[in-house]
């Protein structure tokens, strides 16, 4: 049963009945063209009925910011089931970046769960007309930092709670809106592998005996492979994820699992480990267990696959040769650019 608590960020958080409580820090979703409640995240940036302010435009370290949520007339606060909103903050740095903190929430809102960055309107609290809250810059918040509202008022009607009955809400939809601040230049902090992949040119790399390879397959690989199976037609596929990091746990699996971390073997012939938290979403504190995982569910590949050394780049002859034709007129000129 192991794979069935691997991961894919594919989600149904269900507003309303299933409430944005659902939601998870830095969570993906909150983009244009993504997918929750059986509806798409629809871009409304230019919506006169939600105002959408913050009180700068630009932030150093420290900068505290005023964000307001206004609404401009009734459209989106007469609803059969209400409107709930959710903002979450994110630094050019993304994932490996410091996105700043939410304080000062207005009665109405909430921090997300485990997180700082994000809020959402409390389960008993939708939307009045009027959220207020302050955002402030972290030591290490570089780059442009952008804010994304979003607010809906409930399920589609294809989500299986709708077609249940438990959810009814006519013309639903999920609207969202941004705003980005200018900040200070710096480089982001490094997405560093954990544990460290073996230096290029290291006996690991098996170019002085390449019969130790086998031996040497997937340890301290920063990545792993999921084996998928499909229960309709038993086919396999491949998914891969950063290894020993927090993962959060599939959507369909959360009754059982909040998040996740697996981890690949630092010696030849130890088995890859998975923890798993069933109460905890940014994988804090003692797992509440921890098991190996078999090779039919999970493996971890060898140098030569995330390698940037392993990296085809003959595959852009042909697209220099087209896009800068007059400086490449000869593949061998491509070729020796390339190299």
């Amino acid at each position: 049963m192991a794979r069935y608590f691997l991961f894919a960020f594919s989600s149904v958080v269900q507003l309303v009945a299933g409430h944005p409580e659902k939601l998870i820090c830095k969570d993906p979703r909150l983009v244009a063209g993504a997918s929750m409640m059986y509806n798409y995240v629809v871009p409304n940036q230019f919506s006169d009925a939600m105002i959408f302010n913050a009180s700068l435009d630009k932030y150093e370290a420290g900068t505290t910011v005023g964000l307001q949520v206004r609404a401009n007339g009734t459209k989106f606060i007469e609803s059969p089931k209400g409107v709930f909103i959710a903002i979450q903050s994110s630094s050019a740095c993304t994932l490996n970046g410091d996105n700043g903190v939410f304080s000062d929430l207005s009665d109405d809102l909430s921090l997300t769960n485990g997180c700082q960055s994000g809020v959402f309107s409390k389960t008993t609290s939708p939307f009045k007309g009027l959220s207020n809250l302050v955002w402030t810059a972290g030591p290490g918040t570089k780059g442009d930092v952008t804010f994304t509202l979003v607010w809906s008022n409930g399920n589609g009607a294809t989500d299986p709670l709708s077609k249940k009955g438990v959810v009814r809400v006519p013309d639903t939809y999920i609207y969202t809106k941004t705003i980005t601040l200018s900040g200070p230049a710096g480089p982001c902090p490094p997405p560093a592998p954990v544990p460290a992949p073996p230096t290029p040119g290291s006996p690991s790399k098996c170019i002085a005996e390449a019969h130790q390879c086998a031996s040497l397959e997937g340890v301290n690989s920063p990545v792993f492979i999921q084996l998928v199976l499909d229960d309709f037609d038993d086919a396999v596929s491949e998914v891969t994820f950063p290894a020993g990091r927090c993962i959060p746990c599939r959507a369909d699996q959360r009754r059982y699992c909040k998040s996740a971390r697996v981890t690949c073997p630092t010696e030849p012939g130890k088995p890859m480990q998975e923890e798993i938290w069933t109460a905890n979403r940014e994988c804090k504190g003692l797992p509440s267990r921890r098991v190996d995982l078999p090779s039919t569910f999970a493996r971890c590949p060898s140098l030569d696959y995330y390698s940037p050394e392993s990296i085809d780049l003959d595959r852009f002859v042909e697209k220099l040769q087209k896009d800068h034709a007059s400086f490449f007129t000869r593949s061998a000129v491509a070729h020796a650019a390339i190299k």
